[in-house]
């Protein structure tokens, strides 16, 4: 029987590429693949083929970055989460560079993978290095999430059931993936077709964009590594892209069912198209078979769309499938699901359970001190939201997949003094049902959960809600008429 919270893992997998570290390296890949080869005299089946080619490269390298990293913090190798800014900083120098390189002419050439052909098996090598460098970019603000949702259940439940979560966080970033490739290459064959004359622009437009992207990502870790991640708070650029990057979060987060048919439905249709030039010319030389082979492909594929549509559909809480709630920064019923029965350490040893905390209405926050967005959350809004609701709303700050030390060491410099809890596999995270970091729940006096939110919150956003939520007058808890 598999247990693994499958409609979570495919919607962390979903928003893994739009997540506030790695945001500026979307509109990177965008310009890479639209600064690559033009694309003259390539039928519009040819420009299909090769962005499914690229597209699947790209989520094969991403998923590679994170399982092996998941996997090295998971065996216990931790330092490699120190090394993860210094990656990302050297990534950045090098987007900057490619950049750089096609405004002065440089041009990437991708094809489709064919024996004898160095020139092309050596463009989808770059690719795959360009697909690493996003993943290990995207790191400090996906990982925690990966950890939790994903590899601990290699650990915490069956094999099967691990395996099955694993995929379908590959599935949901795959199919984001590569569905936005084949926009890209629909719009590309639009450019090449009606403006020939400007195409050759298109090269050192792409070029621009990433020497901005990597000049952010260069920036966005100078500063979080030398000053620290609350430094960024100043910054519009990063308010920008984590407003971006939170809105991304809630449109395909908590539409993953819709999205998964979607993009099932484009990359079943693409596949049909893009093989069907290949079938005609199969037909006319007696080569039957191969074409009933590549309508049966296309026809798995719509039909194992449809599979995982159900599959998610079945698992999702909002059909009774699950134990928990994954809508972004929605707001639940009232008559929600109870607050989870578990226990958990608190940081000073001992333990505790949230009906500990009955009575009183609850505001649970999972940071780490390894994710810029939940740092800037807690000295930006956690901090001065406490100060001033602290006595009437209880709170919690759950650390996830994080250090002792470290945590401490941000609680001291953030000034914040609630009760802290550790969370070290991420079994209150998945009990939660979270799939974006930092995450927040709001628990009622009476232990219902009646908010949750995937990702960081402003500090008006969390006066706000904590205000609707649990009503307040004049910094004390009134009874609320409306229940």
């Amino acid at each position: 029987m598999i247990e693994a919270p499958l409609a979570v893992a495919f919607a962390a997998g979903l928003i893994a590429i739009m997540n506030p570290c790695g945001f500026a390296m979307l509109p990177a890949y965008l310009s890479y693949f639209m600064g690559t080869d033009q694309g003259e005299g390539r039928s519009g089946a040819e420009s299909l083929r090769r962005a499914l080619v690229v597209g699947g490269v790209m989520s094969l390298s991403f998923l590679l970055i994170f399982g092996v990293t998941g996997v090295a913090i998971t065996a216990g190798f931790r330092a490699v989460i120190d090394w993860i800014p210094y990656v990302a900083l050297g990534i950045g120098a090098f987007v900057a560079l490619l950049g750089v390189a096609m405004l002065f002419g440089y041009q990437l050439t991708i094809g489709l993978p064919k024996a004898k052909t160095a020139s092309k098996d050596r463009g989808l090598r770059s690719v795959f290095v360009f697909g690493l460098s996003y993943g290990a970019a995207s790191l400090s603000c996906t990982l925690p999430v990966f950890l939790s949702v994903v590899a601990a259940q290699l650990t915490a439940t069956s094999f099967i059931s691990g395996t099955a979560t694993f995929l379908v966080y590959g599935l949901g970033m795959s199919m984001m993936l590569i569905a936005i490739t084949i926009v890209l290459a629909l719009g590309k064959q639009t450019i090449v077709g009606r403006l020939r004359s400007s195409v050759r622009y298109v090269n050192r437009a792409s070029g621009v964009v990433l020497l901005a992207a990597g000049a952010y990502i260069v920036w966005f870790w100078a500063t979080n590594i030398g000053e620290g991640a609350d430094a960024l708070n100043d910054s519009g650029a990063f308010r920008l892209t984590e407003s971006l990057s939170q809105r991304a979060t809630e449109v395909f987060g908590e539409n993953a069912l819709l999205w998964a048919l979607i993009f099932g439905g484009l990359i079943a249709a693409t596949v049909a198209y893009a093989f069907r030039p290949t079938l005609r010319r199969d037909n006319r030389t007696g080569s039957g078979a191969r074409r009933r082979n590549l309508l049966t492909t296309a026809s798995a594929v719509g039909v194992l769309t449809a599979v995982v549509g159900v599959g998610i559909f079945a698992a999702s809480p909002f059909t009774g499938g699950g134990a928990s709630p994954v809508a972004a920064g929605t707001s639940i019923a009232r008559q929600g699901p109870l607050a989870p029965d578990a226990s958990f350490a608190l940081f000073d040893g001992t333990t505790s359970t949230f009906a500990d905390h009955a009575g009183r209405p609850l505001v649970v926050n999972f940071w780490a001190s390894w994710c810029p967005s939940c740092v800037a959350e807690l000295s930006l809004a956690i901090a001065p939201v406490h100060a001033t609701f602290g006595e009437d709303v209880a709170w919690l700050g759950v650390n996830l997949q994080d250090e002792r030390s470290e945590a401490l060491k941000l609680i001291e410099e953030t000034g914040v003094t609630f009760e802290l809890a550790d969370d070290p596999v991420g079994d209150l995270y998945r009990a939660f049902g979270g799939f974006s970091m930092p995450f927040t729940a709001f628990i009622s006096a009476d232990g219902v959960i009646v908010e949750e939110h995937n990702g960081p919150l402003t500090e008006n956003q969390l006066e706000d809600l904590i205000v609707e939520l649990f009503p307040v007058e004049h910094g004390a808890l009134a009874a609320s008429d409306a229940g």
